[in-house]
């Protein structure tokens, strides 16, 4: 299987885990730094064999402008009380999501997600009081396809980080003590 888009950047591709009895094909992700338009195009598919031939194509969303809250620094300080963010909207059948990932020594995961185009999203409180301070959350915009191949399924993924007005990118942190 490979995911290949000359604009973006992209060519790899995945084969088969030989560990695996059911030819389980591993999660493959490439992370691609660059001024993206929105619009690109990226081709994944098969020519046959384990998995059988198919072709996909997944368009690129257009750049995620975060444009509440706002700070000039990468980190951008919220509280636990709950957070409203908001965005330039986006296109319908895509989200924006925002995730926590890893912990003092256990596993911490956190994730919300809205429709792209609302504009608008709240990070509850509850969810906020659940994590460390300090604890950082990447905001994305995701758009994502499937295709049945045989007996596979074929999960495919694009996001983007969120950035601000200017076009550097941001991320949000607690700063407040429980």
């Amino acid at each position: 299987m490979s995911a290949v888009s000359a604009p973006v950047g992209l060519a790899l591709s995945s084969a088969p885990d030989d560990q695996s009895p059911t030819d389980w094909y591993p999660d493959v992700q490439q992370t691609l730094v660059g001024d993206f338009a929105g619009g690109e195009a990226v081709t994944f598919a098969a020519t046959g064999g384990v998995v059988p031939p198919f072709s996909q194509e997944l368009t690129m969303l257009a750049p995620l402008v975060l444009t509440q809250p706002s700070s000039n620094a990468f980190s951008i300080p919220i509280s636990r009380d709950g957070v409203t963010l908001t965005w330039r909207p986006g296109e319908a059948g895509t989200e924006v999501r925002a995730a926590a990932f890893g912990g003092d020594g256990t596993f911490t995961f956190m994730e919300c997600a809205w429709d792209a185009s609302a504009g608008t999203g709240l990070l509850p409180p509850e969810i906020l009081k659940s994590l460390r301070n300090g604890q950082e959350m990447v905001v994305t915009g995701r758009r994502q396809v499937a295709q049945a191949a045989g007996r596979f399924t074929i999960e495919m993924s694009a996001l983007i980080g969120a950035q601000a007005v200017d076009g550097s990118p941001r991320a949000l942190v607690l700063t407040d003590p429980l």
